[in-house]
């Protein structure tokens, strides 16, 4: 399962991945169930498509077609494909790139200065959501655009806070954020905040 090949002297890259989890299930079967709700649309348009009510039914069938199926082959497709969410290998810290794109972000072990786990929103809200930071070295300045709250969360831990490298973490990780720490500190000892 291991897609590396062995190379002397490195060591195969630790990953993070997404796991099958109960809620997951539960989204791809409720965007089938849409999807089919939707082609039952197309049928009650097709009917009669040259009234303005049968053609309303088949626009509106066709789009929740087209929105809810592609939603529900995107999630099985994370799911079936098993892509790793990070890695953690010789080189460094490394976000594998969504597909389509094929360039994978690393950040690279001299430039990494510290980790950081945080949270955002309300506690108890629904909006509440873990993340884990990659802080890089670098002069500490005005924060890039978009990391002003994770400046914020991580002030007083050395590096700078970047939003490329803040990555939400999902219950579905079959790796914990503690497991992401240690495997960061066997390539790298750095100081970790955890601000969740």
């Amino acid at each position: 399962m291991n897609d590396v090949r062995a190379v002397p002297g490195r060591t195969a890259p630790w990953r993070v991945r997404l796991r099958p989890t109960w809620r997951t299930v539960g989204q791809i079967v409720g965007r089938l169930l849409l999807t089919g709700v939707s082609a039952t649309f197309i049928v009650g348009g097709a009917a009669d498509p040259v009234s303005f009510g049968g053609a309303l039914f088949l626009l509106l069938g066709a789009a929740g077609v087209a929105l809810f199926g592609s939603a529900a082959l995107v999630l099985t497709g994370h799911l079936v494909a098993r892509r790793p969410v990070l890695e953690i290998d010789d080189e460094g810290i490394r976000r594998p790139a969504g597909w389509p794109r094929r360039a994978s972000r690393l950040l690279r072990w001299d430039d990494l200065a510290a980790v950081g786990a945080w949270s955002q929103g309300i506690p108890a809200g629904r909006g509440h959501r873990h993340h884990l930071a990659f802080l890089s070295r670098g002069s500490a300045g005005r924060p890039a655009a978009g990391a002003e709250i994770l400046a914020i969360k991580m002030s007083g831990v050395p590096g700078v806070a970047e939003p490329r490298w803040s990555i939400p973490v999902n219950d579905a990780w079959d790796r914990s954020v503690e497991d992401v720490v240690r495997a960061v500190r066997r390539h790298r000892d750095v100081p970790f905040a955890d601000r969740r």
